[in-house]
């Protein structure tokens, strides 16, 4: 079994709060009692998932609920987190030229977010490792909870149902050429991946949005001002840098 490694959570969780006032802060704490009632905790055998590991993935995927409304519940469908200890394994199968299905070697993934009341899929390893390097502009948890956000209504298109009618069409085209951006080679603030489709690309943009707010703000303030609508959050700013 891997340990959790001693200190290191809080320091990264504090990484994605510094912009928090007072009601953020209320808000992430009614999200957290939310998620507690909500989630059955489930893990391979052989693996035991400890209430440190539970709450340190509670309290990232709240950050993401904040900025909303106590009346939004952006996680009403997650009903079960699967941790796993390592990278998850997922087993493939093609078709043969000849007919029929054979097995492939399969494929890593950190983790998965399942549609519907699917289970959302985590790598221990992996939600370790993100917060260890915040600066990265990596981190799991937000980016499997932003799919759940983003498929509330059913489908995984990288627009959220929450999002005001007003900031639709601005939030479309801000997106849509950001990705083809990513797509291009045409900016470095969005790994490859957020290339592949528009659920992808609003997963990993959020992930950015929270770990590196002030590059994101800096580099590409357009996705940066629609990400900050739609979570209604600002953490490019903080309360112990404002002279206001």
């Amino acid at each position: 079994m891997l340990e959790p490694s001693v200190g290191f959570e809080a320091d990264g969780l504090d990484a994605l709060t510094t912009h928090f006032d007072d009601g953020l802060r209320r808000r992430h704490g009614v999200e957290m009692a939310r998620l507690r009632e909500r989630i059955r905790w489930e893990a391979p055998v052989g693996f035991e998932v400890d209430e440190k590991m539970c709450e340190t993935i509670m309290s990232a995927a709240a950050v993401l609920a904040a900025g909303l409304d106590v009346a939004e519940s952006p996680f009403l469908n997650v009903r079960s987190v699967i941790v796993h200890p390592r990278p998850i394994r997922i087993t493939e199968r093609i078709p043969r030229v000849s007919g029929g299905l054979m097995r492939s070697g399969g494929r890593l993934l950190a983790g998965q977010s399942g549609h519907g009341h699917g289970p959302v899929a985590l790598s221990w390893q992996q939600i370790q490792a993100d917060l260890r390097r915040p600066s990265l502009g990596r981190n799991l948890v937000l980016h499997e909870f932003a799919h759940k956000f983003d498929q509330l209504d059913g489908a995984a298109d990288g627009l959220p149902p929450m999002i005001d009618r007003r900031l639709r069409s601005e939030f479309t085209e801000v997106m849509t050429r950001s990705m083809n951006r990513v797509r291009r080679r045409r900016q470095r603030l969005l790994r490859p991946y957020a290339g592949s489709d528009p659920a992808e690309h609003f997963a990993v943009a959020t992930e950015v949005f929270f770990t590196r707010p002030n590059e994101m703000r800096r580099r590409s303030f357009p996705l940066y001002r629609v990400l900050s609508e739609v979570y209604r959050q600002d953490p490019a700013w903080s309360p112990q840098t404002d002279t206001s």
